[in-house]
C-alpha cells in the first residue's frame, strides 16, 4: 500500500496524498538542483498538455532542496518551466521521499486507484521512457 502524505505546496498551503480516495497516481519526486529532474521536467510537462496524465492524478514532490544550490527555491523552477499540476514540497527531513523509497532523483511512484503501488522507476527516463512508465497504469 503506498502511504498517506501530508504536507504543503510551494505557497504555503496544505495538500494531501490519499493513497486509494483519490484515484490513480503518479507522484515524481524532483530535486531542483538534479539535471536529470531539470531535463525531465519539460517533458512531464508535455505529456501533461497533451492529456497523457489525464486519467491520474500528477503531483510533483519538491525533495533534496538545497538553498545553496541553482533553482531554489524550487516552487518558480517548476512553475518557470510550465507545470501548472500539483506540487508538494517536503519537509527538512524528506519525510515524503522516505516513505517512498527515494532512491535517486527524479523518482517516479504509480499508484493504482485501490492505493496500490505498481510501478516505481529512478532516473532520468526521456519521453519515450516516461510514456511507457504511465502506460503501466492502465
Amino acid at each position: 500500500p503506498a502511504p498517506a502524505l501530508e504536507a504543503e505546496t510551494p505557497s504555503g498551503e496544505a495538500i494531501s496524498i490519499r493513497p486509494g480516495d483519490d484515484g490513480p497516481m503518479v507522484l515524481v519526486f524532483l530535486a531542483h538542483w538534479c539535471p536529470h529532474c531539470q531535463a525531465e521536467l519539460p517533458n512531464l510537462v508535455r505529456l501533461d498538455q497533451q492529456g497523457e496524465l489525464d486519467d491520474l492524478r500528477p503531483v510533483l514532490v519538491a525533495t533534496g532542496t538545497d538553498e545553496a544550490a541553482p533553482n531554489y527555491p524550487p516552487g518558480p523552477w517548476i512553475d518557470g518551466e510550465g507545470w501548472d499540476g500539483e506540487v508538494m514540497v517536503d519537509d527538512g527531513r524528506y519525510s515524503a521521499g522516505g516513505a517512498y523509497g527515494l532512491s535517486g532523483y527524479p523518482y517516479l511512484v504509480l499508484v493504482d486507484a485501490d492505493g496500490n503501488v505498481i510501478a516505481r522507476a529512478s532516473g532520468e527516463l526521456g519521453l519515450e521512457g516516461l510514456q511507457a512508465f504511465i502506460q503501466q497504469a492502465g
